[in-house]
């Protein structure tokens, strides 16, 4: 296979992005594809799961302006200790929860790989394969999660105690605090925090692109398959990290075009239907119990209407991003991996050329006798 080199390998990954989404015979599983890919992307969970949060936050908000009634509870011991028992218990299953989403996580990227490598459709065939390898795999994510968080920890700590400490200095201070003090305080965060943001999405890239074919193809190792990424490195270190540096740029670009006209679509979406449920409103709800029970049910169906063109466009989006970002790795990996190489581009890609057999003799007619 031609070695590409990181800008080279961008065009054959978009036209292998295209080939296996809205290729021929690929629109009825666009979305199957689509949520795939989109399960493998760290950004697909943020986008889903933003207003969720912003929800959970609001009510944390509420619940803070009426300490009253939170003193009240935390007066009483028995239920003060039955309040950290109950929260244990939820620290407990979130834990719990985490751990499988992140296992389900890599196993869904063994998935990928393989139906971005062979351009098959069906997901239950990669999704039984790799069941020992995705274990594999999930351990080498699993303990960089651990590096990194102790590493905010680390980090990070200080500076949230400084923060703390700050916050209530200008408490104090009421009107007169230097507003900037809270500033210079939240500005070290910021930067550790985008620091090893930048560095983890480094090490998922690594982990993604150059630890997971070895262990896909070849039931390799942990230590095998880093050192097959050392040996690339040292062979090619300049291409690997503007390969890596592309990658990111690439991911972030598509990103935002795609959001972009993803929100636009989903925004006017939502502005339509609020203008139809207030043409709903002035119509039927001054006409009878009927006309009522008829605007209500149209005021649940189109939030859930907009709800879900706005979770089949997150697909979408990450989808194509999640797929795109596959094809790059397998073309730039693949020429410098010769297993990878020989899955990628096999050499009796062209189809068989059909033999000339000669047609059999004609048989001699009825009235003849029998040749013994």
């Amino acid at each position: 296979m031609e070695l590409l080199s990181a800008t080279d390998a961008i065009g054959p990954a978009f036209a292998r992005t295209r080939s296996i989404l809205i290729g021929p015979g690929r629109t009825g599983i666009f979305l199957k594809l689509a949520l795939v890919a989109a399960l493998t992307q760290p950004a697909f969970f943020s986008a889903v799961f933003t207003y969720p949060l912003q929800g959970a936050q609001l009510a944390l908000n509420n619940a803070m302006q009426h300490r009253h009634a939170v003193q009240q509870f935390s007066g009483g011991s028995g239920l003060a200790v039955a309040g950290l028992a109950i929260f244990a218990v939820i620290a407990l299953i979130m834990l719990v929860l985490w751990v499988s989403a992140t296992y389900l996580f890599c196993r869904f990227r063994f998935v990928l790989f393989d139906l971005v490598l062979y351009r098959e459709g069906a997901v239950g065939v990669p999704w039984r394969k790799y069941r020992r390898q995705a274990w594999r795999y999930f351990g080498v994510l699993f303990l960089g999660m651990m590096v990194f968080l102790l590493l905010a920890a680390v980090f990070a700590g200080p500076a949230f105690l400084h923060l703390a400490h700050t916050s209530v200095v200008l408490a104090r201070h009421g009107g007169s605090a230097n507003p900037f003090a809270l500033l210079g305080a939240l500005l070290p965060i910021f930067v550790v925090l985008f620091a090893l943001s930048l560095l983890y999405s480094i090490f998922d890239a690594i982990a993604q692109d150059f630890l997971l074919p070895p262990i896909a193809l070849e039931d390799a190792p942990i230590e095998g398959a880093f050192g097959r990424f050392k040996n690339l490195f040292a062979a090619y270190p300049g291409q690997t990290l503007l390969y890596l540096l592309l990658r990111l740029v690439l991911g972030i670009g598509l990103s935002a075009v795609l959001m972009l006209a993803a929100a636009v679509v989903v925004g006017l979406l939502a502005v339509a239907c609020g203008l139809l449920g207030v043409l709903l409103f002035h119509l039927l709800w001054t006409h009878g119990i009927v006309a009522r029970a008829v605007f209500m049910a149209a005021a649940v169906v189109l939030p859930l209407l907009v709800l879900g063109v706005y979770l089949c466009a997150a697909v979408s989006v990450y989808g194509v991003i999640g797929v795109f970002k596959q094809s790059y790795a397998l073309y730039f990996y693949a020429p410098r991996y010769l297993e990878l190489g020989r899955r990628l581009d096999p050499p009796n890609d062209a189809p068989p050329v059909a033999l000339e057999v000669p047609p059999p003799p004609p048989l001699p007619p009825l009235s003849s006798p029998p040749i013994w």
